[in-house]
């Protein structure tokens, strides 16, 4: 990989501002592109839940990304297992724009079932808290717990420990799944095309927050679509108009949100109910 491209990379994630600037430039410029200026102006409700959201970006900036630091150390111990890894010599060897774009696909893989996971099991009420937005901006990928990077982090570790990718790939992989996260969040109904079923969409990820039941346990991936049309997750059948969010799972507010995964274990303990799909706990929202 060129220096200058490494040095811009280890810039854009060693800098909040630049995670932050960057996209909000990007986006807007495309929202402009596809709507006209007006695009820009916000409802009030669509800018309570952007302060909402900002909120909880702020809180994880500080704690979320202590606990990921935290995950960090457990790396090694995959190694120490003894299962059999890929040689470190096999990245240099393939042109760089290949070893990013395979890492890519490698992550979203990860991506993939950690998702999955997150929606089927008790790990849903650290997820919820990002399916609670109900005004999708391309902000909208940032609310999220301060547990879920530790799990992704986790996810990671599990299913890519034994790949040996180099840290140049791992940071443009990062930064193409970071980037290409935020767009499919932009409230915009571009939809591909036939490239819908290879590409993840705005349109086709809008499915995923839809609160048709339909949708719900539908298009996991974060990049590639065709992953959920591998695993039979695949779901686009047109423009996607429904309403999209959670209803009171979790309630809105910044301390409400943080609190929504001790809450959700409690009430399923104390009811001493199955753990559910996320289709039930939608549908009883």
């Amino acid at each position: 990989m060129p220096d200058q491209l490494l040095a811009l990379l280890e810039a854009f994630h060693g800098s909040n501002t630049l995670r932050l600037l960057v996209p909000f430039v990007l986006f807007s410029a495309l929202l402009v592109a596809a709507r006209g200026p007006g695009a820009l102006r916000l409802s009030d409700q669509t800018l309570r839940s952007i302060t909402v959201t900002l909120g909880i970006l702020i809180v994880n900036g500080y704690l979320a990304r202590w606990l990921v630091l935290r995950v960090d150390p457990t790396s090694p111990a995959y190694a120490r297992i003894g299962l059999p890894t890929i040689s470190a010599d096999l990245w240099p060897r393939l042109p760089w724009p290949v070893a990013i774009a395979v890492v890519v696909v490698l992550f979203d893989v990860a991506d993939y079932w950690t998702h999955r996971l997150m929606h089927n099991s008790w790990l849903w009420g650290v997820h919820a808290v990002h399916h609670s937005e109900q005004r999708m901006t391309w902000l909208s990928s940032s609310r999220v717990h301060l547990f879920e990077p530790t799990i992704m982090k986790l996810g990671y570790i599990c299913l890519l420990g034994w790949m040996g990718v180099p840290a140049w790939a791992l940071l443009a992989a990062n930064a193409v799944a970071y980037l290409h996260n935020r767009y499919v969040h932009c409230d915009v109904g571009w939809n591909h095309g036939w490239l819908a079923k290879v590409i993840a969409s705005p349109n086709w990820h809008r499915w995923h927050h839809s609160v048709d039941p339909a949708a719900h346990n539908k298009n996991y991936a974060n990049v590639f679509s065709f992953l959920d049309i591998v695993f039979g997750t695949y779901y686009n059948p047109k423009r996607c108009e429904t309403e999209v969010g959670l209803r009171e799972i979790p309630r809105p507010g910044v301390v409400n949100q943080l609190a929504y995964p001790a809450t959700f274990v409690w009430q399923k303990i104390r009811r001493s109910q199955p753990w559910g799909t996320t289709k039930e706990l939608q549908e009883a929202s």
